[in-house]
């Protein structure tokens, strides 16, 4: 049976993206010229125009695609905490979910963190969009854990989230170099210690 014209879009789109996310987030929006897009993501010049127009709406669209997937894993996040005892229990779930998707995107992340490196901040539209809500729903949940005002728990949760996304940029040769263990051992050393870092900034005892 022949597969839906539908579905043969979207694996074409979702093909394009990849490509262009890599290179992007590799060599930055100027030095990436569509050809290379279309050729990594093996098709033709006229189909990456036909689905995404310039390469400006596309490399918006590649940095809206990871954002969408942080607002699905925050969906998920509120969904998995609701059970967990105290925040010690919050903060752990939170920092290990997160390392590891952040793991698993790592070339989606490094492009989101271009932006801020190429212009010194998100854009507008997407902290008003993304990264705000965010933000004010954090801070409204761990400062009533914590007891602490909302600008001291608003930068305690950015600086989390900050150290959380540098390791995240790592290369396995670095965090195996940084830790002196291999593979897989050496991301659950970083994993625990971001964990226990997280727990010391927001001066959580560990019962």
């Amino acid at each position: 049976m022949a597969r839906p014209a539908q579905a043969d879009a979207a694996l074409t789109k979702q093909k394009v993206l990849s490509s262009a996310s890599a290179l992007f987030a590799e060599l930055g929006e100027g030095n990436t010229s569509m050809r290379a897009i279309a050729g990594g993501a093996g098709v033709s010049l006229g189909t990456v125009h036909h689905y995404f127009g310039s390469k400006a709406k596309l490399y918006d669209a590649c940095i809206d695609a990871m954002y969408g997937e942080l607002g699905s894993l925050w969906s998920e996040l509120q969904n998995e905490i609701q059970n967990l005892d105290g925040v010690g229990a919050l903060v752990e779930h939170v920092i290990r979910r997160g390392f590891g998707f952040a793991r698993r995107n790592h070339m989606a992340i490094r492009l989101v963190m271009r932006e801020v490196v190429d212009h010194g901040e998100i854009s507008q539209a997407r902290r008003e969009q993304f990264v705000d809500p965010f933000f004010t729903r954090i801070t409204l949940a761990v400062g009533e854990l914590l007891g602490r005002g909302s600008v001291e728990t608003r930068l305690l949760c950015q600086s989390a989230v900050n150290l959380v996304v540098r390791y995240a940029l790592s290369s396995e040769r670095e965090l195996e170099i940084v830790t002196g263990l291999q593979g897989e051992a050496s991301m659950l050393a970083v994993e625990s210690h971001l964990v226990e870092v997280t727990r010391t900034l927001f001066e959580i005892k560990i019962n």
